[in-house]
């Protein structure tokens, strides 16, 4: 009797519906890392056609990866599934790190094998076990289509800027000039670029 009393002082989360508490708490996570995953691939896809952004996008990638990882150690279900495309892509992918580490130049293969093998790679396997359904991965896949849209939009507003006064000035240069100012200003947009 005595005992009993003492387990009620010293364990205060002992209440009859402390399953319940503990089953609803580990659905908040779950449907919270859900969440970042999400948003931070749709991040990393919206950011992966915009230059000068490789910061954000490897931010957003591995916070997607960690948590990836975080909600799948907290599944039931298999790690990772199984199946002949998941089988096929581990195999190449290993014998492509194993090729880059005994490469010629081990660092800069692994550079490249991450940049260009691993990362893809992770995207997928998040893709395949985070997106069950066929609808929910087309949501993930309007990210790269809003970027792509949004660049256009941006390059096209920039030469509408730049394109006008560039001709403007060919066309002054060669009424002033003649020709060969016309040969000289392809020669110094030559070297520029």
């Amino acid at each position: 009797m005595f005992a009993d009393r003492l387990k009620n002082i010293y364990l205060p989360y002992r209440h009859k519906n402390f399953n319940y508490m503990q089953k609803e708490s580990l659905i908040n996570v779950k449907y919270s890392s859900e969440k970042i995953i999400h948003t931070s691939l749709f991040i990393y896809l919206f950011l992966l056609i915009f230059p000068h952004t490789t910061t954000l996008r490897e931010i957003s990638f591995w916070i997607a990866a960690i948590c990836c990882v975080l909600l799948r150690l907290r599944k039931s279900e298999p790690f990772i599934p199984l199946n002949p495309i998941v089988i096929s892509l581990s195999i190449f992918i290993g014998i492509a790190f194993i090729s880059s580490v005994i490469g010629m130049e081990p660092l800069e293969n692994l550079k490249r094998f991450k940049g260009e093998l691993l990362i893809p790679f992770l995207l997928f396997l998040i893709t395949a076990t985070e997106y069950k359904t066929l609808q929910k991965a087309k949501s993930l896949f309007i990210a790269p289509v809003i970027a792509f849209a949004a660049y256009t939009v941006l390059v096209i507003g920039e030469s509408f800027n730049y394109g006008f006064v560039f001709v403007v000035i060919v066309e002054r240069l060669v009424r002033t000039y003649g020709l060969m100012a016309m040969v000289r200003l392809e020669s110094l947009s030559s070297q520029l670029h």
